[in-house]
């Protein structure tokens, strides 16, 4: 019994110390907490003012990472952006190169085509089909 008031104080001791450490690991938890969410800030203001990120893609990238539970805003964007190809621009000629539309551009055949289509009243089965198959083939070419 004499050892008692030792078990007490050496418990109470015990106890303020676990406190001590739930509450330093508490504070260490806050501030990591904090600094991801600073970071995360800094990242999407980032997206909207260099990359030019709407706020609709702003919000589809912070789904995504709530979805795939990433912390890192780049990794998402880089997820987002591989999912989410940018359209390719128009240009001349179909292509890298070229300097004109091809507006004027218009072969023999599909001049006459055209006459029949507007003889038929776009009725000709065959002849639009003969005009769509032509597209396609230059479109898959690059020629328009």
């Amino acid at each position: 019994m004499a050892n008692e008031p030792l078990n007490v104080m050496k418990t109470e001791l015990t106890d303020q110390i676990a406190a001590l450490k739930k509450e330093r690991d508490d504070e260490r938890r806050e501030q990591t907490l904090a600094s991801i969410a600073d970071k995360q800030a800094k990242a999407f203001a980032r997206l909207k003012n260099e990359h030019r990120y709407t706020d609709e893609g702003v919000e589809a990238v912070r789904k995504l990472m709530e979805t795939k539970g990433l912390l890192d805003v780049d990794d998402a964007v880089a997820i987002f952006e591989r999912a989410n190809p940018p359209a390719v621009p128009a240009t001349p000629g179909g292509g890298m190169t070229g300097t004109s539309w091809g507006f004027a551009d218009v072969n023999d055949k599909s001049d006459e085509l055209i006459k029949q289509l507007i003889a038929s009243k776009g009725e000709n089965d065959y002849v639009t089909n003969q005009m769509t198959t032509a597209a396609l083939q230059d479109f898959r070419a690059g020629k328009r």
